[in-house]
C-alpha cells in the first residue's frame, strides 16, 4: 500500500486475524513517503512479507508524513535494517504488535531519525537478530508498552526526548 500523499483511513473491519496485507518481499509493505497529513490512518490489519535489504523498513517506511496505525500485528518481514523506518515524520502507533520480523546486523525494530512517535500500548520484541526495539532521535512518547530485545537494548536515543509512562502491561493477541 502506498498512500501517495493522500489522505485515506484504510481499515479491515473484521482485524488483524483477518484482515492481512501482504508484500512480495522485495520492499516495504507499507509507505507514506508523500507528505500525508495528520488523520491518515492504517488500522485493523497485519502487515507481513516485506523485505528490503537494500534500504531501511520492510514492513513501513515513512517520510515526511503522518501516520497512524492502530490495532495492527506486524510480522513476517524479512531482510532489513528496521522493520519499521521512519524520517521526519510523526507516528502514531496505538495497540501495535511487532513481533517474529528478521532484523539484520545492528537494525532495530522501530528507527526513528528526527521525527516524533507517540505509542500506547506498543509490544515490541526484536529477538536476538535486533540491536534495539526502538532507536530514536527526536521526541518519542511511550505509554504502557512493553518493548524487549535479547539481542540488544530495549531503546536507544541519540539527542532525543524520551517520556515514558508505565501502567498496565499490554496483553499480546491471538493472531
Amino acid at each position: 500500500i502506498d498512500f501517495s500523499g493522500k489522505y485515506l483511513d484504510i481499515f479491515g473491519i473484521e482485524g488483524p486475524a483477518t484482515t492481512v496485507i501482504e508484500g512480495d518481499g522485495r520492499s516495504a509493505v507499507v509507505t507514506a513517503e508523500d507528505g500525508e497529513r495528520a488523520g491518515t490512518r492504517l488500522a485493523g490489519v497485519t502487515i507481513t512479507g516485506g523485505g528490503n535489504s537494500n534500504s531501511y523498513g520492510s514492513a513501513l517506511r515513512i517520510d515526511g508524513a503522518a501516520l497512524l496505525l492502530e490495532y495492527v500485528i506486524i510480522t513476517g518481514n524479512e531482510r532489513s535494517y528496521a522493520v519499521v523506518y521512519g524520517t521526519g515524520s510523526s507516528l502514531e502507533l496505538d495497540r501495535v504488535e511487532i513481533l517474529d520480523n528478521e532484523i539484520m546486523g545492528g537494525g532495530g525494530v522501530i528507527v526513528l531519525d528526527n521525527g516524533s512517535l507517540l505509542a500506547e500500548k506498543l509490544i515490541v520484541d526484536c529477538g536476538a537478530d535486533g540491536a534495539y526495539a526502538l532507536y530514536e532521535h527526536n521526541s518519542t512518547i511511550l505509554l504502557d508498552s512493553d518493548l524487549r530485545c535479547s539481542g540488544g537494548y530495549g531503546i536507544a536515543t541519540d539527542g532525543g526526548e524520551l517520556h515514558a509512562r508505565a501502567g498496565a502491561q499490554p496483553e499480546r493477541r491471538d493472531r
